[in-house]
């Protein structure tokens, strides 16, 4: 192995007998020019016995610029006088929704300078709430789920002809659940589930960037941060993505974010983004477990795995490779009453990255505890690797989780790497 520039690590501990101020919000994805074809689609919302609607967008006419947008229809909000049923009608539940941006050019070549750009957004709708007023005096309490949402951005397998350059991004956000009191206590819906995905082909020497972000919905709560003891789960996210082109340079990225529930979603991401050329690639993943909003709760465990390795066998080969990796752990939820804080969630990174043309390699990894009564310990030993007999650069950060509430305790951290 050879290393030109000195490995560096760093390690931070948590903080103790602090309140953790709220976490840092996820880089924004890459802004769109003025896009030809435009499709937004909401669904409408439920009501009693009336169904909230999905919202489906297709843009793929094969214009320079797509933009799809889905926003699924909210549940209802309402109370029913049943005449003896138990069964809640459809309304109450948020609906699914749908994005796709086709990037698939009529034209079998594109001008040089003309670039490519499409963008899907889905949204899932928002749970509501509905009781039920049986006929023996009886009172039954439903929160609806929230819907589901899932966003894509593509080209054909085949790929397209483009002069320019080729940019592109999905994201993907499940609906809210909803919630109610009820004399126990409060019912919260579960969050929508996420899913983001891209895949581009260019058979030109242009640069490709392609960025995707999915975030479970949370479930319901009365309000943010409060302190809630209802029982539901937070939505999954779902992400991939992978660049091609003939010898631009590919950027791919993806973050995924567990949605908040009664203990915090967790998220393993491994090998989610990928990417080929002969030119410069870099890829990137990010994992994010979610929070707890249950009293206690636990938050969510975060792990990002990211593996690119070039034999002399492997073709094409990257010019240069650059990988990060990213995790950070849940919060732990409140405290109430006789029942403490909960503990952070931890985080894992491994990330490992080799060439055999000597094209320079940079690999990178920041693993980050939750916060909680016990902040996450952080503990990372040669967590990032390379390998390649030009530059070789290497960069881990671990950061212990912080404490909350009287008495907390911040998380330890140790970061090692070594020249092997």
């Amino acid at each position: 192995m050879r290393m030109d520039k000195a490995p560096a690590f760093t390690s931070r501990g948590g903080i103790s007998g602090v309140l953790l101020c709220a976490a840092a919000a996820a880089s924004p994805l890459p802004s769109m020019a003025t896009t030809i074809n435009t499709v937004t689609i909401t669904g409408t919302n439920g009501s009693a016995g009336v169904a909230a609607q999905p919202a489906y967008a297709t843009a793929a006419n094969g214009d320079p610029g797509q933009l799809a947008t889905a926003v699924g229809g909210s549940g209802g909000t309402f109370n029913v006088n049943s005449t003896g049923s138990t069964t809640p009608s459809a309304g109450y539940v948020g609906a699914a929704a749908g994005a796709y941006a086709g990037l698939n050019p009529s034209s079998a070549y594109t001008p040089p300078g003309t670039a490519l750009q499409g963008t899907a957004t889905a949204t899932g709708g928002a749970g509501g709430l509905e009781v039920l007023l049986v006929q023996n005096g009886s009172t039954q309490y439903f929160a609806g789920a929230g819907g589901s949402a899932t966003a894509k951005v593509q080209t054909s397998a085949s790929g397209v002809s483009i002069g320019g350059a080729v940019t592109a991004s999905a994201t993907a956000a499940g609906g809210s659940g909803g919630y109610i009191y009820d004399p126990s206590g409060i019912h919260s819906g579960n969050g929508g589930n996420a899913s983001a995905s891209g895949y581009v082909v260019d058979q030109q020497e242009v640069p490709l960037t392609i960025s995707v972000k999915a975030v479970g919905g949370n479930a319901g709560e009365p309000s943010p941060n409060a302190v809630t003891t209802g029982d539901g789960s937070g939505g999954t996210a779902q992400i991939s993505a992978e660049g091609i082109s003939r010898g631009g340079a590919v950027n791919v990225s993806g973050t995924a974010i567990g949605g908040n529930g009664q203990n915090g979603v967790k998220e393993t991401l491994s090998n989610t983004v990928s990417g080929q050329t002969t030119g410069a690639l870099t890829l990137s993943q990010t994992a994010i477990g979610g929070n707890a909003l249950g009293v206690g709760g636990l938050g969510g465990y975060a792990s990002s795995t990211l593996t690119r390795q070039y034999t002399s066998s492997t073709t094409p080969q990257p010019s240069s490779l650059s990988l990060t990796v990213n995790a950070t752990g849940g919060n732990g939820g409140p405290a109430s009453g006789s029942m403490g804080v909960g503990n952070g969630g931890a985080a894992s990174i491994s990330a490992f990255g080799a060439l055999s043309n000597g094209g320079a390699v940079s690999v990178s990894g920041t693993a980050t505890g939750g916060s909680g009564l016990t902040g996450a310990n952080e503990n990372l030993n040669n967590a990032v690797s390379g390998e390649t007999t030009g530059a070789l650069t290497l960069s881990q950060t671990a950061t212990g989780g912080n404490a909350l509430g009287a008495g907390g305790t911040g998380g330890n951290a140790t970061s090692t790497l070594t020249d092997d």
